[in-house]
């Protein structure tokens, strides 16, 4: 039988869950956060208050794809109306394009809002260079990935020389992954993703080893429904998270069978109604 021992020994089915499911992160944070929701369902808790309870609410990101300078326009002054104050701008394809929609979106931003490049390791580390040159009077605040996932040289030489925080994405999966870019200074931080990293502990893992390092942390999410973002957002809101990505679930689905969980509102996150499957 899976279930062995009481579930308040949770770090014991913590272990088993990384065992039986290695190799499938997914499953390994599925099966976890099921056994979480347990053990603080019986105590009448929630898991935002067994990761810490910080804050009831936080700025969440909006990302915009990859699309040509006008469309990327409108779309950000969208969201800025919609009350977003962190937008995060793909790019990877072309350098040149990328460095002009940077600019032109810096300049919409009000004072009170953010910008994040999103390379997706699209680019060489020259090019790389060449970016972060073009654009270090603009308002970005971090870059995510510009280089390959695999080059972490460049990624620790672009960390190095860069004025604009290099966080990696791609490059950090696992826990172990996590730990050599951390300790190793190869970034100023990590955007870690539930459904990669191997579930919440893993993810606690994580922040408390970034966070002891000075390190910058984003919570990031696949293309999710509400389901699976809820553990998600009460990380995100349970502890000091630095960036909150989760831009996925009630925003892009319209068909999503869960309701409740989350509440995006004027670009802000927050818990709602307990979480239920129509």
């Amino acid at each position: 039988s899976f279930f062995e021992w009481p579930v308040e020994q949770w770090y014991l089915y913590h272990q088993k869950i990384q065992a039986v499911f290695k190799g499938y992160p997914t499953a390994q944070a599925a099966v976890e956060t099921a056994v979480l929701n347990l053990w603080a369902n019986r105590r009448h808790l929630s898991l935002w208050q067994f990761f810490g309870g910080y804050r009831q609410s936080c700025p969440v990101g909006f990302s915009i794809g990859i699309k040509s300078l006008s469309e990327t326009v409108t779309e950000a002054k969208l969201h800025l109306q919609e009350g977003y104050s962190l937008i995060k701008l793909k790019g990877g394809l072309k350098l040149a394009d990328d460095i002009q929609k940077i600019l032109k979106v810096s300049d919409l931003l009000p004072k009170s809002a953010g910008l994040i490049l999103d390379v997706n390791h699209g680019y060489t580390f020259n090019q790389a260079k060449l970016l972060i040159n073009k654009i270090k009077k603009s308002r970005v605040q971090l870059i995510e990935q510009p280089v390959g996932l695999t080059n972490l040289s460049a990624l620790k030489k672009l960390h190095q020389l860069s004025s604009i925080p290099i966080i990696a994405d791609e490059s950090a999966v696992s826990l172990e992954d996590c730990q050599k870019l951390l300790l190793g200074d190869y970034v100023s931080g990590v955007n870690i993703k539930l459904m990669k990293c191997g579930g919440p502990i893993n993810f606690l893992k994580i922040f408390h080893l970034a966070k002891s390092l000075n390190k910058i942390v984003m919570l990031g999410c696949m293309y999710e429904s509400v389901a699976s973002l809820t553990t998600s957002a009460q990380l995100a809101l349970g502890l000091p998270v630095d960036y909150v990505d989760l831009d996925s679930g009630p925003i892009d689905f319209c068909d999503d069978p869960a309701r409740g969980g989350i509440i995006y509102q004027r670009g802000r996150l927050w818990l709602g109604k307990k979480l239920i499957m129509s």
